[in-house]
């Protein structure tokens, strides 16, 4: 018997080496279509995340004040680059360049374990407040006082002490110093007593490592550390609704126009937007996350879209998600078409 000649050999070798290089190109396609299935998995599971918290806290913003405002004991801080002693529950440092930064403040007003009542009445050059519970009320930690349509914050300095309000147990939770007004004049005992907290979030664009961004979490007004809340978040931006602004009526109804800078009542949803007054109640908060994957695809061109007021980004190769949400602040919800 005969064996296969040179020529045959090397037909049989290019025809192998044909079927093996279709096979290697399928598998290498297949795999770049898991990757980047897996990609855009992991940002859509990212912004779900980030957004359940934005929408619990931003919902519980008021929850102390209809007001939309929250008074300092002491002092100011800086909102929006001016001192302010009455702080908005909700504030947004805008920006149409970049991602925006959002404060929140609210009380644990229903949680058993945080909540207490004002004993005795709350006026202006009190040192201390006689509440009904000492619970959480310890030093490095801020008290909030509030008959649900004023709340004022005061910072607390040392533990609880125990005393008797007309034959009533009572803590005395201080040292704090009132010196800016009261809304009310002062607060009557039977107030609701919570501990006050304030949140940031804001994006950092290398927070874990020099091309991955994140969302992260602070201490908004009480300042301290961050922590990252969702990997691979690059923008954030925010609109608020506010019945009545730019002349429009207050009839429990958020229009929105936006053909041009304070147009409507919204506020940053346009370039050229006003910031919103210090005493303005915010009632909608519109919120979009954009995140990307964690590495750029090579062969495509996607860019960062527009949102609000910030134009969209250059075609840079990453693949992103985005979602948009609409959130109502409680004990003051108006109408939004």
């Amino acid at each position: 018997m005969r064996g296969f000649s040179l020529v045959e050999l090397m037909v049989a070798s290019a025809l192998v080496g044909i079927v093996a290089g279709g096979l290697m190109l399928a598998t290498l396609s297949q795999t770049s279509g898991y990757r980047h299935a897996w990609n855009v998995g992991v940002a859509q599971d990212t912004l779900r995340l980030a957004l359940r918290r934005i929408i619990r806290d931003v919902r519980a913003a008021s929850a102390t004040s209809r007001t939309g405002t929250v008074t300092l004991g002491s002092g100011t801080v800086d909102v929006n680059g001016a001192p302010a002693s009455q702080v908005p529950t909700v504030w947004v440092t805008n920006s149409s360049s970049g991602p925006d930064r959002l404060d929140i403040i609210y009380g644990h007003y229903n949680d058993g374990a945080t909540a207490a009542i004002l004993l005795a009445p709350l006026t202006a050059g009190a040192t201390n407040a006689m509440v009904s519970s000492d619970t959480n009320f310890g030093p490095g930690r801020y008290l909030m006082i509030s008959d649900y349509t004023n709340a004022m914050l005061l910072p607390l300095t040392r533990a609880a002490t125990w005393g008797t309000v007309n034959g009533v147990a009572a803590a005395s939770v201080g040292d704090f110093s009132i010196t800016n007004p009261i809304p009310s004049g002062q607060y009557q005992a039977g107030a609701i007593a919570a501990l006050g907290e304030s949140r940031s979030l804001r994006v950092a664009p290398g927070y874990f490592g020099k091309d991955t961004p994140a969302l992260v979490l602070g201490g908004g007004l009480f300042g301290g550390g961050e922590e990252p809340l969702a990997e691979g978040v690059e923008d954030l931006q925010i609109a608020v609704g506010i019945d009545g602004l730019n002349g429009q009526p207050a009839d429990g109804v958020i229009t929105e126009v936006g053909a041009g800078p304070n147009d409507d009542e919204w506020v940053y949803n346009v370039a050229g937007d006003s910031p919103p007054p210090l005493s303005a109640t915010v009632a909608a908060v519109r919120v979009t996350l954009v995140a990307r994957t964690h590495s750029a695809e090579p062969g495509t061109a996607p860019a960062r879209p527009d949102a609000e007021d910030r134009p969209a980004g250059t075609p840079d190769g990453f693949r992103r998600r985005t979602v948009r949400t609409l959130i109502t602040v409680r004990n003051n919800m108006p109408v939004v078409p």
